[in-house]
Formats: structure tokens, C-alpha cells, sequence
């Protein structure tokens, strides 16, 4: 679901030693760190000053923050043992680390030296001034498919940071004897493509014609990629052939002599084998239609090879570009780095029918707009005439807009204008931006919560809207107000920005330099996580939650037998079935799921699986409200979706953010990385949470008045229907 996500591609060499612990960090003759891969060289080392348990300590210097993007140390592990969960930890501290980065640590699992799964420990360990040291851990069931293990940890962004104490747990138990470590080399992926001559051409003058014909391949080239079956075990370098291809088109050929001549190349039905088909079980949607049949465009000739390849589809199972992960949703991680100087346009082009085409294939809804076939064309185009990396980011960013996910997003938000974040978090209520939390004193710049943000260093937000919520990716209107409202927020670095505030109809500017670092916004109460409230009702929220506050929030809940779970925030912690499971006495089914299955492009089909909540150890109460709004997103709103089947719930609050569902992952050819929803989760009657999200049974939201009175109308609501029904 959420995540932080930094990639990082290895090649490997092997040696062979033992190692007593991870944590005994040595360094060489020089002074370098050994047995870890270091990157890049100059801003790592070993501290001897900052020690953690007597041990010296790895530093991460990344005051100069010209060097990289990020500092790390990474270290492979061979999967030479039988396992069912890994789990990292270490110790982090971090000192004056930026905005949306900070300290973490890695945990991948890799086969044939390619990335199947990867996590972060979430939040990143951030801070403007020096923290303490801080226990993170993150845990993994290991997919059988691996072979190896990278795990780390890096600083992402400026400052310093420091690690200790770094243990790698199996199953329970401390792994002490490591033995045939192999050393993960940082390095580029791109395989040897430089013979690719760069052509001679404008490529801002070319026509509509071209860009249709180039459209065309780009359908072409994805279908091929996922239903023939040479292609799909990697038989061809497929990167370099749409490359090779798009340069023919560009220069003049026709569409149906280049489609052709691949074909002949790669053939029709490629190498038949005899295999045991996966059941394909109930398909509740089908997502591709069948635009090659489009005699306006191609030839009877292409037409009858690409019907005879669809119809062999059951010849062969995965593709090697969409593998199985844990829960066979498709998995694109052999999706290479393909990075060219002279190759520029041709690469933005490889770069929307990558995207394009995945989405086109394995987003498991079939709901996408007509505009999803009539706008590549003019997709294309824009990519062909971009000039610069921003107005090829914004094309991309097109494409996610179409599909309304609200987990969409590329790595680089072309909503930003830079890297720092004001210090407060917006709402948009009664068709205005609002201050809804501050997290820095501007009492010198007279700003409140509750203040109407009317413009932005002089551009109104009506305009900025506008501007942006056709690309802006978002499941449902609440969200993608909020959503974007925030993303506006960031803004340059070195200068401040110019604030345009209404309060009470009276508009002033202020300038504000002062940034912050807000690694997860929610709107839950300030505060402890566990809390007393009036009527002695127990509060607890999901915004900084373990798994100790929820047995503390139950033994406090037996008293008055009245809880309340405020979900909206992102849980810092797993706890969904943990809490569901205390507060049921009985299984309780709470959804299904779905996604397309590699075997089958284009096929929406159900898990064989029914998330449920299991009773344990239970607590019995009179009444648990569970709070939401726009912020209860993915995680959040699958565990509403659980906590609402339990006895005397109900749920209170406004529309949540109809995003939910494991994220799938895109590795783009220039290093970038776009995700969106690739699993489709549906209530346990079978309708869909995507888009609509979780209405709740109790709606109320705040008004401007409430804001700037300081009063959470939710938990208020809250308070008075658990005394209604406990009475």
C-alpha cells in the first residue's frame, strides 16, 4: 500500500567468508568500509565518535548534498535457508535531513538478481535538529520465487545519519552465521544498446500522420510483449526493437510494412509447447479491447497474425515482463533501465508505451475513459515534441490522470515547485483551501488554522486547480481536491513563498520561509496515541499506533465499554487483524480481491482467498466509532473495511479516499518509477471501494466556522452516538 520507495539496481559478484555479526562493521587499510557495498564512495564511512552499544557506527554525510541523490550501504544475502517471514533492524539516528527524507532502511528480495518485493521501514527517521537513536524494523513473508536478500540502509536527501545495530531475524530467530555473501555493485542496468545510431531528423515537425502510426505501434509493440511467446521468455532484446522500430516509422515507412516485417521476424505462433495451464478461476472483468481488429489502421494481413497470437495466448504461461508476486498480481521488475544520450525522443516515446501498455494490460478495472485509445495519438505527440524533462513528465503524468487511482503517481510530482513544504496541511471545505494544521508557530505572520489560502506567490488556487486536476490522479472529488491542495504546498527551497490569506473576508499576503518535513498528514487529535476523552470514552488512533497502544486502548475500553478507532492517518503499524480479531468473537469475512493474473492479460480474476477476521483473546464492547475522512487512504481504508463488520460499529466521519489495494510498481527506461492500484478489493458483497470509497454511516465534516474554533466536529459526533447507544 503506501510506501516510500527508493530502487536501487545491482549487478553482483560472489566471494565466500563467515561473519559473526552485521553490525561489526571493518573497514580497510584506506578507511573504507569492506563487506558492505558503498554508494557513492566519498559520503559514506565509520564513525569511531558515535557509538551504539559500544560499537562504532556507519555515517551517511550528506551535507553536500551535490553528490547523488542518496547515500547507502546494501549487502546481499543468499536465500540458503527455508523461511516463511524476514524481518530487518537496526538502529538510525538522523541530523538535519530534508524534507520528505530522512534515514531508512532496506529490505529486498531479488531472484535471478532482479527486485520481486522491497519495502522501507515507514516513516523514514527524519529531523531538523540531531534525534536519539530509534528502533525501526520491517518484516517480509519471503515469496518462494527468490534467491536473494539486499538489505541496507540509505539516507535519502541532505544531512547525516548514522546506523547500528543492524540484525536480520528468520522466522524468529536471529540469523548470527552468514556464509557465501554476495557483494551487490551499484550500477547502471542498461544493457549495450550505444550501436543504436541516432537519426537525422526534426522531431518537432512531425506530423499527425506519424504520431497516429507510432500510437498504433505502441499497441502493437505491448501486445506482442505479454502474448507471443518468444517475446515473453525474452527471446529479443524488445526495448531495443520498438526503438529500432519507432526510428523507421519516423523516417517515413509505413505502419503495416514495419509491423510486418516484425512479425516476420518474431513469427506468428512462435515455439509450441505442451504445459498445465493455472486455473484461471471467476473473471469479473475483462480490461483490453480489441483494437487490433481495426481494419481503418492495420492491414488484413496484420490483423489475421495478431487474432492467430491472441488465440495461442493459453500456449505459454508468464511473460518474463508481468512475473507472479506472493498474491499472482503481476510484478514488472524485469523492466529494464534504458538510458541513451542520443537516443532522447526515442526513450520518452519507450517510456509512455511502457506505461501505457502495463496499465493497458494489468490495472485491474475496465472502467478507463474512451479517451484511454483516443488520446494516444495526441500522447504521443507531446512526448515526440517535448523539449525538456518537465514537459515529458507532464505527458506521463496525463496518462495516470486518466485512470482516477488515487495511489497513481510518478516519483517525480510534476504538481511541485520544489522540494520544501510549507508548514501546514490544507483541506478543501465549502469549495475553499483551508489551513486545517499547522506544524511550526506563524504566529509572527498572524497565519491560523482556519485561514483561507486564496493564492500562492500571486497565482489563485482557482486557477492553479484548473491547471492541474485533469492531470492529478485521484479515486474519488474529496480526494483529489485534498490531494492535490497539498501537493501545491511544496514549493522552492531557496526563497520564500508568498502566501495570499482570506480570514473573515479580508486578504492579506504574508511571506513565509519556514518549511517542514510532514512525513504522513493526518487529522487525528494531537496528542498520545492512546487518550481519554469525555464520557471516559477510550480513543485510539492508527496515526503512530503499535501494537502496545492497542492492548492498552482495549484494557481502557473494558470500563466504559466505549471506543473510539480515529483512522484518519495512515497506521504506522499492521494492526488491522490484530485489533479486528480482539474486539469479534467469531470469523468475520470482510472482503474479496482480485487482479489480473499474469497467465492472463487483461483478465480480471478473483483471489481464491477471503480476508477475515479471526477472534482472538476477544474484548467485548457496547459501542466503537471509527473515524474517517479523505486522509483514510489504502491500508487505512482496508482496515475500515474490516473494523466496520465488528459488533456495534459504526463508522462516522465523510467519504474516504477510495484508493485500496496492494501498489504496483512501473520501472521506467530512464530510472523513474510510476505506481499505481494492482489489486482490486471489494467489499464482501462484491462491490467494488475503488473510486467510491467507504461511505460512512454517520456523515459529518467540518465547516470552515469549525476550523477556526478549534472544534473536531467528528470525534464531538463520535462522543455523543457512543452515549446515545451505551446508554
Amino acid at each position: 500500500m503506501k510506501s516510500c520507495l527508493l530502487l536501487l539496481f545491482f549487478t553482483v559478484t560472489t566471494c565466500a567468508y563467515a561473519q559473526d555479526g552485521l553490525s561489526d562493521f571493518k573497514v580497510d587499510d584506506h578507511g573504507k568500509l569492506t563487506e558492505w557495498t558503498v554508494s557513492p564512495d566519498g559520503a559514506v564511512s565509520l564513525d569511531p565518535q558515535m557509538l551504539y552499544d559500544g560499537r562504532p557506527s556507519v555515517k551517511f554525510d550528506r551535507r553536500d548534498i551535490t553528490v547523488n541523490t542518496a547515500s547507502s550501504i546494501l549487502r546481499r544475502i543468499p536465500i540458503n535457508f527455508d523461511a516463511q517471514v524476514v524481518e530487518l533492524r537496526a538502529a538510525l539516528r538522523a541530523k538535519n535531513s530534508g524534507p520528505y527524507a530522512g534515514a531508512n532502511i532496506v529490505l529486498r528480495q531479488d531472484m535471478n538478481k532482479k527486485p520481486i518485493e522491497f519495502i522501507n521501514s515507514q516513516p523514514f527517521v527524519t529531523s531538523t535538529r540531531d534525534t536519539d537513536w530509534q528502533q525501526v524494523r520491517i518484516s517480509h513473508k519471503l515469496n518462494p520465487r527468490v534467491d536473494s536478500l539486499v538489505i541496507g540502509s540509505v539516507l535519502l536527501g541532505p544531512g547525516e545519519a548514522w546506523v547500528n545495530d543492524i540484525q536480520l531475524w528468520v522466522d524468529g530467530e536471529l540469523l548470527t552465521t552468514l556464509t557465501e555473501i554476495s557483494d551487490p555493485q551499484v550500477t547502471s542496468v542498461a544493457n549495450n544498446r550505444n550501436e543504436i545510431p541516432s537519426i537525422d531528423i526534426d522531431w518537432s515537425a512531425i506530423t499527425e500522420h506519424t504520431a497516429k502510426d507510432l500510437s498504433a505501434f505502441i499497441q502493437v509493440w505491448g501486445f506482442l510483449k505479454y502474448f507471443h511467446p518468444d517475446i515473453a521468455i525474452g527471446s529479443y532484446d524488445w526495448d531495443r526493437e520498438f526503438v529500432k522500430a519507432t526510428q523507421t516509422l519516423v523516417m517515413g515507412s509505413e505502419l503495416n510494412d514495419v509491423l510486418m516485417t516484425l512479425l516476420e521476424k518474431v513469427g506468428v505462433l512462435g515455439k509450441q509447447t505442451d504445459i498445465e495451464r493455472t486455473e484461471q478461476g471467476k473473471v469479473i472483468a475483462t480490461t483490453n479491447s480489441r483494437w487490433y481488429l481495426d481494419d481503418k489502421v492495420f492491414s488484413p494481413e496484420v490483423i489475421a497474425a495478431l487474432t492467430t497470437i491472441q488465440s495461442q495466448r493459453h500456449s505459454f504461461k508468464e511473460s518474463k515482463y508481468a512475473v507472479s508476486d506472493d498474491l499472482a498480481m503481476a510484478s514488472f521488475t524485469e523492466e529494464d533501465y534504458f538510458q541513451i544520450g542520443h537516443l532522447e525522443q526515442e526513450t520518452r516515446l519507450l517510456a509512455l508505451a511502457r506505461l501505457w501498455n502495463i496499465i493497458e494490460y494489468w490495472f485491474p478495472w475496465d472502467e478507463l475513459p474512451t479517451s484511454w485509445y483516443t488520446e494516444l495519438p495526441d500522447l504521443t505527440k507531446q512526448v515526440i515534441q517535448s523539449t525538456d524533462r518537465s514537459e515529458f513528465f507532464y505527458v506521463l503524468q496525463r496518462v495516470l490522470g486518466q485512470i482516477n487511482d488515487g495511489h497513481a503517481r510518478l516519483t517525480d510530482s510534476v504538481f511541485r515547485q520544489g522540494a520544501c513544504r510549507l508548514p501546514f496541511t490544507v483541506r478543501y471545505i465549502e469549495h475553499q483551501v483551508v489551513i486545517n494544521r499547522l506544524y511550526k508557530d506563524l504566529s509572527e505572520q498572524d497565519v491560523k488554522v482556519g485561514d483561507k489560502i486564496v493564492a500562492l506567490d500571486g497565482e489563485s488556487f482557482d486557477d492553479l486547480f484548473e491547471r492541474w486536476l485533469p492531470l492529478y490522479s485521484a479515486s474519488n472529488e474529496p480526494a483529489r481536491y485534498y490531494g492535490l491542495g497539498n501537493e501545491l504546498l511544496y514549493r522552492s527551497c531557496e526563497e520564500a513563498t508568498v502566501v495570499t490569506i482570506d480570514r473573515h473576508t479580508n486578504q492579506r499576503e504574508v511571506s513565509i520561509s519556514e518549511y517542514e518535513t510532514i512525513a504522513s498528514p493526518d487529522h487525528s487529535l494531537p496528542g498520545d496515541v492512546v487518550q481519554t476523552l469525555d464520557d471516559d470514552v477510550t480513543y485510539l488512533k492508527v496515526a503512530g499506533v503499535d501494537f502496545a497502544a492497542v492492548d492498552e486502548a482495549l484494557e481502557s475500553a473494558q470500563q466504559s465499554g466505549k471506543l473510539i478507532i480515529d483512522v484518519r492517518g495512515y497506521p504506522s503499524e499492521f494492526i488491522l487483524y490484530y485489533l479486528g480479531g480482539r474486539l469479534t468473537q467469531e470469523p468475520l469475512p470482510f472482503a474479496q480481491l482480485a487482479r489480473v493474473h499474469p497467465q492472463f492479460p487483461g483478465s480480471v480474476t478473483l483471489i481464491d482467498y477471503l480476508p477475515t477476521l479471526e477472534p482472538y483473546d476477544p474484548v467485548l464492547l457496547n459501542g466503537i466509532a471509527i473515524l474517517v475522512d479523505e486522509t483514510t487512504l489504502s491500508q487505512s481504508e482496508f482496515s475500515v473495511l474490516a473494523w466496520r463488520e465488528l459488533p456495534n460499529a459504526q463508522v462516522i466521519g465523510s467519504t474516504t479516499a477510495g484508493a485500496v489495494g496492494n501498489v504496483s510498481r512501473v520501472p521506467l527506461p530512464n530510472g523513474m518509477q510510476a505506481y499505481f492500484t494492482g489489486l482490486r478489493v471489494l467489499d464482501k458483497e462484491g462491490r467494488d471501494v475503488q473510486y467510491t470509497g467507504i461511505v460512512p454511516d454517520i456523515y459529518i465534516k467540518p465547516t470552515i466556522a469549525d476550523l477556526q474554533n478549534g472544534r473536531d466536529v467528528v470525534i464531538d459526533k463520535a462522543i455523543e452516538w457512543l452515549g446515545s447507544v451505551t446508554k
